[in-house]
C-alpha cells in the first residue's frame, strides 16, 4: 500500500471520502489553488466531531479509517496539519472526543492522540481527562 504524500493526499481524499470531497468548500479551494492544506484539515476535523456528535458509526468509521492511513504517512506537513486539524480537536475539546477517538484510531494514532492531549498548544493546559 503506498503511503499518503501531500501528492497523492487529495486523490485518497477524493477516492475514500467522496461525500466531505463533496461537501467541503476548503478542499474545492485546495485543490482550484486557492486554499491550504490546514483549511483542509481543519475542516476534516470539524466535520469529524460532527459525525461523532450525531453518532454517526457508520461514517465516522470511515473518516477514522482514512485518519488512520493519513496518520501512518511519512510526510512531515501532512502528520502536521493532521496533529493541529484534527488531532489538537479530538484530544483537547472534551472527554467524550477524546475517549471515542481512542477507540477506532490505530495504536499509532491512539499514541499520536495522547502526545497531543500531553502537550497541549502553548498557553493551554492539558486537559484533566
Amino acid at each position: 500500500m503506498k503511503h499518503m504524500t501531500q501528492a497523492n493526499f487529495a486523490n485518497k481524499l477524493r477516492g475514500r471520502l467522496p461525500e466531505f470531497v463533496a461537501y467541503s468548500e476548503d478542499f474545492r479551494d485546495y485543490l482550484a489553488g486557492e486554499g491550504w492544506l490546514y483549511g483542509v484539515g481543519w475542516e476534516f476535523g470539524s466535520h469529524l466531531l460532527t459525525l461523532l456528535d450525531q453518532g454517526d458509526e457508520r461514517a465516522y468509521r470511515r473518516y477514522f479509517a482514512f485518519l488512520n492511513r493519513w496518520l501512518a504517512s511519512t510526510d512531515e506537513y501532512l502528520l502536521h496539519v493532521a496533529w493541529e486539524g484534527v488531532l489538537e480537536k479530538l484530544a483537547l475539546i472534551s472527554a467524550f472526543y477524546y475517549k471515542k477517538s481512542l477507540r477506532y484510531l490505530s495504536p499509532q494514532g491512539a499514541e499520536l492522540l495522547r502526545l497531543c492531549k500531553a502537550n497541549p498548544p502553548l498557553g493551554q493546559s492539558p486537559p484533566p481527562w
